[in-house]
């Protein structure tokens, strides 16, 4: 049996527009309803509908809940012994939500460490999130940390304002598209080759990082969230066709 709970934008649920392909989810993004927990199995996995905002319900944060086995079982979920402390991580560890009034980036960390293979994920992001967010990969997950995990040399991000960030915060490279409030920010991981890629609501950008480091385990899916922000996490997909291009 499953229980649902659905994540609403602020000025109201918009009708589901109806997709001719897989590539249109994506392109006319216009979420209406997210689905997480657990399935009979015991297996977490996430259904999205199309959505355009998502402002994550706080009845989340406090419940388990069942969903639709639309997407294959769990990979990873969020870390909540790693994790920033201030940071709150749902039942079923895969909402994350901070609310800080100090302006300092807080990291929240996969509970897996990747050792090879290929890994593919999602990150939808709240729509009430007031600063740009860091989305990436980190060597280590070391726990509250003072600052975003791409500031060091370990960390990998695609960065909000449309640049890349690693092993500082001043030094900047332009890559993929601005990003803030919405969005479905994809995730690739090839250890085989050493390379980090990202798309944006289904567009990809090519691979941001080829690193020797990348290769070599474990690696930590990693998110720096800021001030007031929330994140989605969506595992267990297929890689998209665009990544393997």
């Amino acid at each position: 049996f499953f229980f649902f709970f659905f994540f609403q934008a602020e000025d109201g649920i918009r009708d589901v527009e109806r997709s001719r392909g897989l590539g249109d989810v994506y392109k006319r993004q216009v979420i209406k309803k997210i689905k997480l927990g657990l399935d009979d199995q015991g297996m977490s996995v996430c259904a999205v509908e199309n959505m355009r905002d998502v402002t994550i319900s706080e009845n989340c944060i406090a419940n388990n809940f069942s969903l639709s086995p639309l997407y294959g079982m769990n990979e990873f979920v969020w870390d909540t012994e790693n994790s920033h402390s201030l940071v709150t991580i749902s039942a079923e560890k895969r909402v994350a939500l901070l609310n800080d009034p100090e302006f300092r980036y807080r990291n929240i960390f996969g509970s897996k460490g990747f050792m090879g293979g290929s890994q593919y994920w999602e990150i939808i992001i709240d729509s009430r999130t007031q600063h740009e967010l860091k989305i990436g990969v980190s060597k280590t997950n070391a726990k509250n940390t003072s600052c975003a995990f791409s500031d060091l040399p370990t960390g990998y991000a695609y960065y909000g304002l449309g640049e890349l960030r690693n092993g500082g915060n001043t030094t900047s490279i332009k890559y993929g598209k601005k990003f803030r409030k919405t969005g479905i920010v994809g995730v690739y991981l090839s250890m085989d080759s050493g390379t980090l890629s990202f798309s944006l609501n289904g567009e990809c950008f090519g691979p941001a990082f080829k690193d020797e480091e990348l290769k070599q385990g474990p690696v930590y899916p990693a998110v720096a969230l800021l001030r007031v922000s929330g994140v989605i996490l969506v595992t267990g997909k297929p890689v998209p066709s665009y990544f393997k291009h």
